[in-house]
This record gives C-alpha cells, structure tokens and sequence, in this order.
C-alpha cells in the first residue's frame, strides 16, 4: 500500500515500506520538510521547476518512459552531527537503451596529482585560492537525446496524468548525467578565454597566465584584485550552479 502525505489541495505519495518507516521514524517531520511540494524547503525540487527539468508531452509511439524514484539520505557535517535531511529525485537509469536513450556517457574526472599541483603552485607562488561547491550540479547539464520519464509519483499535475516529462535538462541516475554537466562545464569555461591543458581535462587556464580553474578550484594572482575575482567566481556560480 502506498501513504499518501497531504500538503494543503496537493499530495506526495510514498509507496514502498521504506517511504513508510522513513516518515514513520523519530525523524519523519524533518524528512517531510525535504519533501514538500512546493521545494519552499527542498533545494533539489526547487532547481527542477527553476531548471524547467522537463516538460509535459503526449508518449510517442513506440516509446517507453523510465521510472523515477526517491533516495533518503542524512547528510552529515564533519562533527558527525545532522547538517540536512535529503530528499532526491532520481531516475532509473538502468533501464535506459544505448543508442536510444544514451550514446556517449563517458566524462573525465579531476586527478588527485592535478589537485596536488595547484596547492603546490599557491604555496610556491603566493597566489589565491578559491573553492567553490556547484549545488545538484547535475541537474545544470543540457540534455541531447529524447528521453522520456514517467511523472513523479504523487506529484503529477492535475489533469495530466496521463502525460509524461520529457527531459530537457538531466537529472540523476541518468548514464550520461555527468557527462552532460562537464559538457557545460568546460564550454562555458572556454568562453571565458581559457584554454584546456591537454594533459589535464579538468584544468583550464587563461590566455593571459593570469588565473587558472581546476575543478573546483579557482586560482588567481593577488595583483588581481578582490573585484574581478568575485565577478569571476559569480559568472561560474550563475552559469553552471
């Protein structure tokens, strides 16, 4: 059986005994507060309607939508106490066809020799660093493919019932997810003037030798100043998180 939560004229239902146990436990009013519909306290649902995620659209012929599903997670800060309850929507990427609903999925990820190299380089030569933290970074990347997805369990619109998302941007769970969001990643990087170091995907520096991104990392000269590296840091923020 499922549970059916009730927010006001809107409602969530959890099906599986695990949904149940979960809002049943000591904890349920916080996980119920990751869940709400309107994502007034969820910042995974409010970047899926802020990201316009997917649109409502008729199933085509021959197609078949992949299933979603909620994952519970309780994230913890680095004194082992509470920080958040997470609610994340994901997609059953397992049942996706190659061809079909995906190609290429592989996505370089950041050596920890590169990381090494960066704080050597700020140590050595007294330069700036910045770390930045891109929120459902997976959800920025810009699908190509048709892919289709039932509607959220408990959250399909009124009226459409019978429609299905088609995805826009990409989500979690999906084969190519991160590869998407490098995609993104790095062509907004080199429209800034930054030129990808070949041995090194994941690192970028400027033409000018003045400031150089690595995934996560944003370092800068001090002689630069505070200005333009906080408009930096906000172009990367606004363009990719």
């Amino acid at each position: 059986m499922a549970l059916r939560i009730y927010y006001g004229k809107q409602c969530c239902i959890l099906s599986s005994n695990r949904g149940r146990r979960t809002i049943n436990s000591s904890r349920g009013n916080a996980w119920l507060g990751n869940i709400s519909v309107d994502g007034s306290n969820a910042e995974e649902i409010e970047a899926l309607h802020k990201n316009k995620t997917w649109e409502l659209v008729p199933l085509p012929g021959g197609r078949k939508p992949i299933g979603n599903k909620c994952v519970y997670k309780i994230k913890r800060n680095s004194d082992d106490q509470v920080e958040r309850y997470r609610a994340r929507l994901v997609v059953k990427g397992y049942a996706q066809k190659e061809g079909i609903d995906f190609n290429e999925i592989f996505s370089p990820v950041v050596r920890l020799t590169t990381v090494r190299v960066v704080l050597a380089m700020c140590a050595t030569f007294d330069l700036h660093l910045e770390q930045l933290d891109v929120k459902t970074a997976f959800l920025h990347g810009d699908l190509k493919e048709e892919i289709y997805m039932l509607q959220p369990e408990g959250f399909e619109e009124q009226g459409n019932e019978n429609l299905v998302c088609r995805l826009n941007k990409s989500l979690y769970g999906l084969k190519q997810a991160p590869r998407c969001w490098y995609k993104r990643f790095d062509s907004f990087i080199m429209s800034l003037g930054y030129n990808r170091l070949n041995a090194r995907p994941l690192a970028h520096i400027a033409r000018d030798l003045v400031t150089m991104i690595s995934l996560f990392f944003v370092v800068c000269r001090r002689h630069v100043g505070i200005e333009p590296q906080q408009r930096l840091y906000s172009r990367i923020e606004g363009s990719v998180g």
